[in-house]
């Protein structure tokens, strides 16, 4: 007998985010005879469906609003029941809030989105009539998943997807992750995109015993991207421009960089475009070509990659969990220069390009380009092997419709 599949997801189908789950929702119809899509927050332009997923039952965003504001906050507020009191009390002085704004805050939003997800009308028919063969998967480890302390007496078997920023709470850049024990005692399985990861969770917590797995994410075989052919070095990178991914720290290693024709192509937008516009702006080196394109679709990046030559692809985000974005350039064929952060290393090799350390300088950046084209590289085996979509989401889900 199929199992009914209940998919927790950030915003996905609506707005623009979380590109990734469009590979792997192709192959639910395959395993469940029901599946419903849970998004938690509304994107950008929320009424407007920005994917085609098939005949999957799609409920409305919990929270309507695009952003956590005060109607999110009276709501969550308004919608407390004791248990999650209890709980929000309980947990404020074990993990120490009063110590910190932040850590306050994050925990805060943490207790309102469980209200909010809880009391939901839909949600609460999803729990009232779930059984052994449900599953709740939940995409990332934060978000909806707040609710897995609340919800451990429903049969229904309980997944979580991890990723990085979701994971690693030992970064400046994200800190405290709330409720992050009770979710683990919480799960029935927890499934990490990384090796990386779920050692760093097992290291973190060997009391709590809990059965997990890796799978890595995966793309599509979409064609090979062709070399420059003109003297012309030419560098791509495709990342939302946001401090975590130091995309201004690419701009500075190729201003450094003299006597060599290069282009540079970014793809991503974000709340640092327009500073990154105003220094692209004041560049001052005669060699160096900047095209800033902003948010494209996932579709328009794969003809990018088959239209325009691409020499060399490059990422130096400060976490990274295993970049999905990485995965697409070494399908293309195309070498990858990165930041050795997260699960990076298990993508960034002698096979496929050159692992940059965690925070590198400008120098030692500019001379991983300088070098990478002298190096006998084959990314798209490496690819093949590891990151083939077909292979990894058919391995995923028969391993979850057997947990």
């Amino acid at each position: 007998m199929k199992k009914e599949l209940f998919l927790f997801t950030s915003s996905f189908p609506y707005g623009t985010g979380e590109t990734f789950i469009e590979n792997e929702i192709l192959y639910y119809s395959n395993y469940f005879d029901k599946v419903t899509i849970i998004p938690l927050q509304a994107g950008k332009n929320v009424r407007q469906k920005q994917r085609i997923i098939g005949e999957y039952k799609v409920l409305e965003p919990i929270i309507p609003e695009d952003s956590f504001n005060y109607k999110f906050l009276l709501h969550g507020l308004l919608r407390s029941k004791v248990e999650t009191i209890s709980f929000f009390r309980k947990t404020f002085f074990k993990y120490k809030c009063y110590r910190s704004v932040i850590r306050l805050k994050k925990q805060l939003i943490a207790f309102l989105i469980a209200n909010l997800v809880l009391s939901s009308q839909e949600i609460q028919r999803i729990l009232q009539r779930c059984d052994k063969n449900s599953i709740f998967y939940f995409y990332w480890g934060v978000g909806a998943s707040y609710i897995l302390p609340f919800i451990k007496e429903y049969q229904a078997t309980k997944i979580v997807r991890f990723h990085g920023g979701d994971l690693y709470d030992n970064l400046p850049d994200i800190g405290f992750i709330p409720f992050r024990e009770e979710i683990f005692r919480s799960l029935d399985c927890a499934v990490f995109i990384s090796q990386n990861g779920q050692n760093y969770i097992k290291n973190k917590y060997p009391q709590i015993k809990f059965t997990s797995f890796v799978s890595y994410l995966g793309t599509y075989n979409r064609g090979t991207a062709s070399k420059s052919k003109d003297g012309v070095l030419r560098i791509v990178s495709c990342s939302y421009v946001i401090p975590l991914k130091r995309v201004t720290l690419i701009l500075q290693s190729l201003q450094l960089i003299q006597g060599i024709k290069i282009e540079w192509t970014h793809i991503g937008a974000g709340r640092g475009f327009a500073e990154l516009e105003d220094l692209v702006r004041n560049n001052t080196n005669g060699d160096l070509t900047i095209n800033l394109l902003g948010h494209i679709s996932n579709k328009e990046v794969y003809n990018y990659y088959i239209i325009y030559p691409v020499d060399v692809f490059i990422n130096v985000s400060t976490t990274e969990g295993l970049p999905v974005s990485i995965m697409e350039a070494i399908s293309f064929n195309i070498p990858v220069i990165a930041t050795n952060v997260g699960g990076t290393s298990e993508i960034v090799n002698d096979k496929t390009g050159i692992l940059l350390p965690e925070n590198p300088t400008v120098k030692e950046v500019s001379e991983a380009i300088l070098r990478i084209n002298s190096l006998q590289l084959s990314p798209f085996e490496y690819w093949e092997s590891h990151f083939d979509a077909h292979k990894n989401y058919d391995n995923f889900l028969n391993t979850i419709v057997n947990v």
